[in-house]
């Protein structure tokens, strides 16, 4: 099968961790090339395998994940992109992905007017100077990715201020929203240009898009699995 890309508006957590898996079975086994999926969640806070990385008692449920990092945030108005790639066909290897990772969303980050700088280590992300706008948590699996980007774009950052994000002051996070002196683009656009962006660099066949129907179809939805 051919690799696609899916631009969805706001999907369930839940889903999207196992429908993320599940791609992630299909390209080891080699029934699929790659996929890469920009969308938005509701309301959720996750935690990677770095669990000292800013965990705190906040009094919701955490969705305890395999990606790197720790605690985080998700909301509307985030830009959410997983990347389900082989990484041995494209002959990278989890640093240089999310090296050519960041530097597509800086190069969009530039057409808003905000120079983004990519930073790996325990401050893996983008950040625009002192401020983290994008958070970044891979996973891999056999030769598969999974996991991968949050954009704060037009979102409410209140949510973060109930955690240490990655271990880090929450004040550090900002948005495009805050910092462009510019017209922030519909997000529904954005997520579009940053999609077409991610697919041209890491050889995802665009014009192969999937609704989100389209992509449960292609997993089988009929699973009893359930996400932690």
């Amino acid at each position: 099968m051919k690799s696609f890309v899916s631009i969805e508006g706001i999907v369930d957590y839940d889903d999207a961790l196992i429908t993320q898996r599940k791609l992630n079975e299909k390209v080891n086994e080699n029934e699929l090339e790659g996929a890469i999926l920009v969308l938005e969640h509701e309301d959720v806070y996750t935690c990677g395998i770095h669990k000292d990385k800013g965990l705190v008692s906040i009094g919701q449920n955490i969705r305890m994940v395999e990606r790197g990092g720790g605690i985080t945030y998700h909301n509307p108005g985030q830009i959410v992109s997983y990347f389900i790639l082989n990484l041995k066909s494209l002959n990278l290897n989890a640093k240089s992905l999310i090296g050519v990772i960041h530097n597509e969303l800086i190069e969009f980050l530039k057409e808003l007017g905000i120079k983004g700088e990519s930073r790996m280590g325990s401050e893996t992300g983008i950040w625009v100077g002192d401020k983290k706008i994008c958070s970044t948590g891979l996973a891999l699996k056999g030769n598969a990715s999974l996991h991968g980007t949050a954009l704060n774009y037009v979102n409410d950052l209140s949510g973060f201020l109930r955690i240490n994000p990655c271990g880090f002051n929450p004040e550090i996070m900002t948005s495009c929203k805050e910092m462009s002196q510019n017209n922030i683009l519909p997000i529904d656009h954005a997520k579009k240009v940053i999609g077409e962006r991610l697919s041209r660099a890491l050889k995802i066949d665009f014009e192969n898009r999937k609704n989100w129907k389209e992509v449960k179809e292609i997993i089988s939805e009929q699973s009893s699995e359930i996400a932690p």
